[in-house]
């Protein structure tokens, strides 16, 4: 199968979107796909960008988005489909929600999107795209709508992606598939090495690891009162935070809560310790207020760490409570999260058994080979149909 991998960023980049084009690339690749990027594409400033960001913005106070106007989506299409002429790919395939270019490229061949979200599931979820401006609201719809139109098949990565799709734009339902992103690491734990890795984590202080680069998004906030109300309870615990810096007062935490910066996945003494911290704590707590998906679910299910987090966006295609870890209402509270977290802490069978769980969920449903293995059946059967 040879694919045309469309997308503005490079897919060969580990650090664009947190790996997710990355490791579809190179999973599409060891399953004998023949894939060529088309990506990254050239970026171009437009003078009716900045006048209308001059006007929403700074004068309407609203939110105006560079990365759904038309013109620079017509740019990106043009680049496209030039590069399109000299490829022979079967099929193209492409990933994001912004900058989505492909419903205005000009190409004879199959379309497939696999995505997180939709425009109109983050529209006023997340922060970014709230009080959005009207201009910017009927050019993302539009972009989307484009790119549904042309496409021959949808995947989204949850169940909560794909039913945004259903209500907010008009689609048939056949071209819907549900496909789960995997863990954006090389690494990961071999099935005789889970029971000693559980061995040797504490039985005396419960270990929290948070993973965002958005604070308050991913729940930075309810994690520190969730530390608070642990102690209370006479819980001894640890709060290892990667990624965004803390924000707030919490001197009262600071035998409690350890900053462990931006951990660089390139760098080889960053990621050990990374992988170190994978193995060590006993959950992922990401509790997000707002959340598509959630690929740190995935990694924490990997190194058979069940994962603590809110009903909420996406987060249940990837977290199925009970199964590899627990879901608490959208507006759990901090004492809600310590109780939870305590009652899995203290009854050491009952974690070691989410835990073990978890990693089954990992090998069966939350890693890429399985993922890019169903895309590349439905793909196979939209390359047929276009042929008959």
């Amino acid at each position: 199968m040879r694919i045309a991998f469309v997308t503005p960023y490079d897919a060969r980049d580990i650090t664009s979107w947190s790996g997710i084009p990355y490791f579809i690339g190179k999973t599409l690749q060891s399953e004998g796909a023949n894939v060529e990027y088309i990506g990254p594409l050239l970026h171009k400033s437009f003078p009716i960008s900045d006048l209308k960001f001059y006007l929403y913005c700074l004068k309407l106070k609203k939110q105006y988005l560079r990365e759904t106007e038309p013109s620079l989506l017509k740019y990106y299409a043009k680049q496209v489909s030039e590069r399109l002429k000299g490829c022979d790919a079967d099929i193209i395939l492409t990933l994001c929600t912004l900058s989505q270019c492909i419903g205005y490229v000009n190409c004879d061949r199959p379309i497939v999107f696999w995505g997180d979200s939709t425009f109109a599931g983050l529209v006023d979820f997340y922060p970014y795209l709230s009080n959005l401006c009207w201009d910017t609201l009927r050019s993302g719809n539009l972009m989307e709508q484009a790119m549904i139109n042309k496409a021959a098949l949808l995947c989204y990565a949850s169940e909560w992606a794909a039913e945004t799709a259903r209500g907010s734009y008009k689609i048939h339902g056949s071209k819907i598939r549900v496909i789960p992103f995997g863990s954006n690491l090389d690494e990961f734990l071999l099935p005789n090495d889970v029971n000693t890795v559980l061995s040797q984590r504490s039985r005396s202080v419960l270990k929290m690891l948070f993973v965002g680069n958005e604070w308050e998004r991913k729940g930075g906030p309810t994690c520190l009162e969730t530390v608070r109300s642990l102690l209370r309870m006479n819980v001894s615990c640890q709060l290892h935070i990667i990624g965004a810096r803390p924000v707030g007062d919490f001197d009262d935490l600071r035998h409690a809560v350890i900053y462990e910066g931006f951990l660089d996945k390139t760098d080889n003494i960053q990621r050990l310790r990374l992988l170190d911290l994978l193995k060590t704590c006993h959950v992922m707590f990401v509790p997000s207020v707002a959340e598509a998906y959630g690929c740190v679910f995935a990694e924490a299910s990997s190194f058979a760490m069940p994962s603590v987090s809110r009903i909420i966006g996406g987060v249940p295609g990837v977290i199925r409570h009970g199964i590899n870890g627990i879901l608490l209402p959208p507006f759990a509270t901090p004492d809600e999260f310590a109780r939870a977290l305590k009652d899995l802490f203290e009854d050491w069978d009952e974690y070691c058994a989410l835990a073990l769980s978890a990693y089954d969920e990992y090998l069966v449903r939350l890693n890429w080979t399985t993922s890019v293995r169903s895309l590349i059946a439905q793909m196979s059967d939209v390359i047929a149909k276009n042929r008959s």
